[in-house]
């Protein structure tokens, strides 16, 4: 038997190293994924937070520069200020197409000029603090509970997809895994008198 050639793999040497790989590209996997889904989610949170501070922006700024506060709905749900002879309303849209099949628990803020049209400010608001699902804060607080020229605009923003891994500290009912903040500012218009 000296013209026999062993120069090769044995079947054990090669399930040994067919299980290596198997382990060690599991493993490359599941650190790939956690930082794919880390991504998403803090772009998420950024895309959050930028919706809801260019709202408020856009809104406080409407506000202090209004001639009139010509209407304020006592739900807190619109308010219309003039600015010469434009009259222009602020409002939040619950259950706006957002195409996302949650569409019934976010809305949109919109604002609509009398002969230009209507647009959206923001997009993912909800009026939903506590995430039971009923809106219990109002985007407008106005009237004779406040200073008559004084107004208390609060935007909740959500992301736009949930966080499985997410649940809200100290929250009393369910949560369905969004994550929310809440910009409340007390505006006080400069033109009023």
């Amino acid at each position: 038997m000296a013209g026999k050639n062993n120069s090769g793999f044995t079947l054990v040497e090669l399930l040994v190293g067919l299980a290596l790989t198997g382990i060690i590209t599991s493993a490359l996997f599941s650190f790939m994924n956690a930082h794919s889904r880390s991504y998403v989610i803090q772009t998420d949170i950024q895309e959050m937070h930028q919706n809801a501070r260019m709202a408020m922006d856009y809104i406080v700024n409407a506000l202090q520069n209004a001639e009139e506060i010509a209407a304020c709905d006592p739900n807190g749900n619109w308010i219309s200020t003039t600015q010469g002879a434009a009259t222009t309303t602020y409002s939040f849209n619950q259950g706006a197409n957002l195409f996302i099949p949650q569409a019934q628990l976010t809305g949109r803020i919109s604002v609509s000029q009398a002969g230009v049209g209507s647009g959206f400010i923001a997009a993912y608001i909800t009026q939903d603090l506590n995430g039971d699902g009923s809106p219990d804060t109002p985007l407008f607080q106005c009237g004779p509970s406040l200073s008559p020229s004084s107004i208390i605009v609060t935007i909740i923003a959500r992301t736009r997809t949930p966080d499985r891994d997410y649940s809200r500290p100290g929250a009393s009912v369910p949560f369905d895994g969004y994550r929310q903040i809440v910009l409340r500012r007390q505006v006080v218009p400069r033109n009023l008198t």
